[in-house]
């Protein structure tokens, strides 16, 4: 890699949820790889750290993850009337 600056973006569309990714890089003499991500992808931050590390040596990336429902996603509540009325029985 010749120059340590770059962005790229990606959108991926799967299972009524819209997932955003932003890496963006800048000149730095050690690698640093700084996460804004919601919680419940946290657990990924080490793997997407080693895929990062694979490719470059050095610079200060960003990644920025923005997940969302799409409309229509939620999951759709079902009241099972046999079984609320046997507990109330």
């Amino acid at each position: 890699m010749k120059s340590m600056t770059g962005f790229g973006r990606a959108e991926l569309r799967r299972q009524g949820y819209k997932l955003h990714v932003e890496l963006a890089s800048v000149n730095s003499r050690f690698l640093e790889c700084v996460f804004r991500m919601p919680r419940v992808l946290a657990g990924a931050e080490g793997k997407v750290k080693e895929l990062i590390g694979q490719k470059l040596l050095r610079g200060k990336v960003t990644v920025t993850v923005i997940l969302e429902e799409t409309p229509g996603a939620a999951a759709k509540s079902v009241i099972d009337v046999k079984a609320v009325t046997a507990f109330h029985a």
